[in-house]
């Protein structure tokens, strides 16, 4: 699996996400890397309502992990690792519990070696385009 898109509002970079829900089951990771304020979120959080989790969604920066429930019973836990540094403190963290449901993480590339637990990995790159809200966004599956 290998997409490239061009998203060019917030709204189409969730509906990307939300697409991309279909493909997740428990024990998957979807791994978001871009620049601060490039989408990662919104992308996210496109795929939790996808996933049919209801309520608030703030970026989880300050809180390394919000774990949420969705329709069904499915664990939704969005993590942000921009404060961390290396799969050590990953796993200090206890941050490997989101492998037991659906794991959206943000900046991976803070802690590479810490997705091994993860069933399958989904990347997704998301870089500013040429216009003001465009965004240029990659996915593909770790085979």
């Amino acid at each position: 699996m290998k997409l490239d898109a061009v998203c060019h509002n917030k709204d189409e970079t969730a509906a990307l996400g939300a697409s991309l829900a279909g493909e997740l089951a428990v024990g998957d990771a979807v791994l978001l890397s871009g620049e601060m304020g490039a989408g990662k979120s919104v992308f996210a959080r496109g795929v939790a309502r996808a996933l049919g989790v209801d309520g608030a969604m703030p970026s989880p920066t300050f809180m390394l992990m919000l774990p949420r429930r969705a329709a069904g019973g499915l664990m939704v836990y969005h993590i942000d690792l921009f404060r961390l540094d290396g799969a050590a403190a990953f796993y200090d963290a206890g941050l490997d519990e989101a492998f037991g449901g659906v794991a959206l993480i943000e900046w991976p590339e803070r802690c590479v070696g810490a997705f091994g637990g993860a069933r399958r990995r989904f990347h997704v790159r998301i870089d500013y385009g040429g216009e003001d809200n465009e965004r240029r966004v990659a996915i593909w599956r770790e085979v």
